[in-house]
């Protein structure tokens, strides 16, 4: 973070950086947008007369924020909780939000990104202009999306997390479908996802690409179907719901090949459930139309060698979709975003360093 510009790393060979107007000029719109051009006038000055043209843009829209952790120290890891009554610990603060850790897992990757998101003109805003502390809804957001058509058209995937306020969420897939454009959606939270219905209608699912919530967000998704549609449909993606609870209750591992997917459920390519310590269950639309399902387990970690569990979530999402831009197949998609997750345990950053373009080469 320099000179209230959001910079990745100034010395990677190719200069993907997320690219942010300065916060001075923009603080009493509190929002910063990155700037919207079309793509080659944007590549042109991003790499002045060197030519490159990358194959991959994506979009990220949504929260930006300041993440705080109280993190023990290493020394404290040694002991039983049990043993002691208090543990020396730092506080740890850096940049966060879904679709901020999103945007420079996928620069760090190697994708080209544009980031939407609203910045804080309080000290933490000042300090790091990649996050604040509040996210409140911004009149006239709605109308903002619409002057940003063209930077969701010329991406090849838009990941939007729920943190937006419902009309504006509802134009972005607006414009997205128009062009074409894949969407990712992230609930952020399980307290979100009525955002998720207001936006997009009783099935929102059935124009998204990749859908991926953690538990407690599938949860309160299927809580809200219920109230929102009931019926047959609601009945069977609570009963999933249960089922993937139980699985993890009775032996830590799920019995995928027992799952089925309900219809409520179905984004057009990917279901991902992220499962805290346990792994992830995936879902993916086969040619036929039906589902496979593959289980991951979390990475073989022991606890004194997690750093953080801050971030993984979303290094393994960005992970995914870094890999499914680069066309490679579903159990390389998988292999990419496990090993981004990882690397992010094993660091006290939301998003580490170790994070390069060479992970999907590997």
């Amino acid at each position: 973070m320099a000179d209230g510009r959001c910079v990745i790393d100034e010395n990677l060979p190719d200069p993907r950086n997320i690219q942010l107007l300065d916060p001075t000029k923009q603080f009493e719109q509190n929002y910063l947008i990155s700037r919207l051009k079309s793509k080659d006038a944007r590549l042109k000055e991003i790499y002045e007369d060197t030519v490159y043209n990358p194959e991959n843009i994506s979009v990220c829209i949504g929260s930006a924020i300041v993440d705080i952790e109280v993190l023990p120290l290493e020394e404290t890891k040694k002991f039983p909780k049990s043993e002691v009554s208090y543990f020396p610990a730092e506080i740890k603060q850096r940049a966060g939000g879904v679709a901020r850790n999103h945007a420079e897992a996928l620069s760090r990757l190697g994708i080209d990104v544009d980031l939407i998101s609203a910045f804080g003109i309080d000290e933490n805003g000042n300090t790091d202009i990649g996050a604040t502390f509040l996210f409140k809804k911004l009149e006239g957001l709605k109308n903002l999306i619409d002057t940003k058509a063209e930077l969701i058209s010329v991406a090849d995937y838009v990941l939007i997390d729920a943190n937006f306020p419902s009309a504006a969420i509802e134009r972005v897939f607006y414009w997205a479908n128009r062009a074409d454009t894949k969407i990712w959606l992230d609930p952020t939270d399980a307290l979100k996802v009525p955002n998720i219905f207001n936006a997009l209608g009783e099935r929102p699912l059935k124009n998204v690409d990749i859908f991926s919530p953690n538990l407690s967000e599938l949860r309160s998704f299927s809580e809200y179907l219920s109230q929102k549609v009931g019926g047959s449909e609601a009945i069977e993606c609570s009963r999933f719901v249960s089922e993937i609870e139980e699985n993890l209750i009775n032996s830590s591992k799920i019995n995928s090949l027992l799952l089925k997917l309900p219809f409520a459920l179905q984004p057009r390519k990917h279901l991902i459930i992220t499962l805290d310590r346990f792994g992830v269950l995936i879902f993916s639309r086969m040619i036929n139309d039906e589902f496979s399902v593959e289980f991951l387990e979390a990475p073989n970690l022991r606890t004194d060698e997690i750093s953080s569990v801050s971030g993984a979530g979303d290094c393994f999402n960005s992970g995914f979709l870094s890999a499914t831009l680069s066309n490679f197949n579903l159990n390389k998609c998988i292999q990419v975003g496990n090993k981004c997750a990882e690397l992010s345990l094993l660091s006290v950053e939301t998003v580490p360093e170790t994070l390069n373009k060479e992970l999907l080469n590997n």
